[in-house]
């Protein structure tokens, strides 16, 4: 083992499973279960080690915060670190365990912990549930629909990211995804909500590009489209709108969508319109939209 493992192991690995749970050691964690490309790799972490931040990650609460929280700390400890638990374990600690390494009690910890809610993030690892335990798929399905549904960021964003899991444990043929998810995703597009619209709509091209959206549900995307395209003008935009320092990435998705949707069969002025409209944007991320989008 050389020095990188080893300060990794005492630095990341020791910290997580001995001391106390913070968001650097978390991130740390996360990070060594992806390439420098992106893609998912074995994490550097044992078995008996990975359990043990296992147990740790899904016992952890958030702290009561104090009446006299003057300068926020608890609030943002309780973010910071809430909110780097359901990636660090969906990304790096479940893949190194089997479900027969779990047991029964473990087990269970992890479903009341999914059931709790009270950290929002851990429901990325709810399609680890379903891979490893079939008969919990429906629970974990549940876990999902909530967080799409739920009125934080924290909340959407993991459940969409857990949504995109599925997605890809479906086209590894290990858990068939469960469809009532894409309705949910398109619902959330069809009504442009927020929070959780600009992950729905990357998701949604997602969910095209893998066809596991209904035509009936594809028709709801060309309309969202038609309603974005006016509604999100630069003219007529008020820039108090809180949505506006996402603004130039939702007209990205959206044309990265109209293509997707393109693909599809999907055809139609407003499908055009948007296609256009993202070749003569002014902002680069959305001019280059389509071309970002065979890069990555």
């Amino acid at each position: 083992m050389g020095i990188a493992h080893r300060t990794f192991a005492l630095k990341v690995v020791k910290t997580l499973c001995e001391g106390e749970i913070n968001e650097f050691a978390l991130k740390s964690l996360c990070g060594s279960a992806r390439d420098n490309k992106g893609n998912l790799i074995a994490a550097p972490v044992s078995i008996p080690d990975a359990l043990a931040i296992f147990d740790k990650c899904v016992e952890w609460k958030p702290r009561e915060v104090k009446r006299h929280d003057i300068f926020g700390h608890d609030r943002q400890n309780n973010r910071d670190i809430g909110g780097n638990i359901g990636s660090c374990l969906s990304d790096a600690i479940l893949p190194a365990i089997r479900a027969d390494d779990l047991g029964a009690e473990l087990t269970a910890k992890w479903i009341a912990a999914l059931a709790d809610g009270s950290v929002e993030s851990l429901v990325q690892t709810a399609p680890e549930l379903a891979l490893k335990f079939p008969e919990r798929k429906e629970d974990a399905i549940s876990f999902v629909r909530r967080g799409l549904a739920g009125r934080s960021d924290v909340a959407v964003y993991s459940a969409a990211l857990a949504v995109n899991r599925f997605i890809k444990y479906h086209a590894a043929e290990t858990v068939a995804f469960p469809m009532v998810l894409s309705a949910d995703i398109v619902a959330i597009c069809s009504a442009r909500r927020d929070p959780g619209l600009l992950m729905a709509l990357g998701t949604a091209r997602r969910l095209l590009d893998a066809n596991l959206v209904s035509q009936e549900d594809r028709s709801r995307l060309v309309e969202a489209l038609e309603l974005l395209l006016p509604e999100t003008d630069y003219d007529d935009w008020d820039d108090r709108d809180p949505r506006t320092r996402t603004l130039s990435l939702i007209r990205q998705h959206c044309v990265q969508l109209a293509q997707a949707l393109k693909k599809r069969g999907a055809s139609g002025k407003v499908v055009d319109d948007w296609l256009l409209t993202g070749a003569t944007d002014p902002v680069p991320e959305v001019r280059f939209a389509l071309s970002r989008q065979m890069g990555g």
